[in-house]
């Protein structure tokens, strides 16, 4: 049997799917549809897949800056940058 995904170029697609093609590649797409065909994906905002790296380098920076600078630099508030310190210090 023909594998027609094999075949399939950029313009075969329409709307969203040509949309994700085009910004992954064709290749990088089939090997999505190949892995994940009917299955919902969840695409995460980007702070959520960054926020234990965020944490950490918040943690590692605190004896180099003030809380104060810490909160600005990352976006977050003191309180926020007090609890990280707090939470690694407590819980490692």
């Amino acid at each position: 049997m023909i594998d027609l995904l094999d075949e399939l170029a950029l313009e075969d697609l329409d709307g969203d799917q040509y949309d994700l093609a085009e910004c992954l590649g064709m290749e990088s797409y089939i090997k999505l549809v190949r892995t994940f065909s009917g299955s919902p994906i969840n695409v995460p905002m980007p702070d959520t897949i960054t926020l234990k790296l965020r944490n950490r380098k918040i943690r590692e920076e605190r004896n180099k800056h003030s809380v104060r600078e810490l909160a600005l630099k990352y976006g977050v508030s003191k309180r926020t940058v007090y609890d990280i310190c707090s939470y690694k210090s407590n819980n490692h």
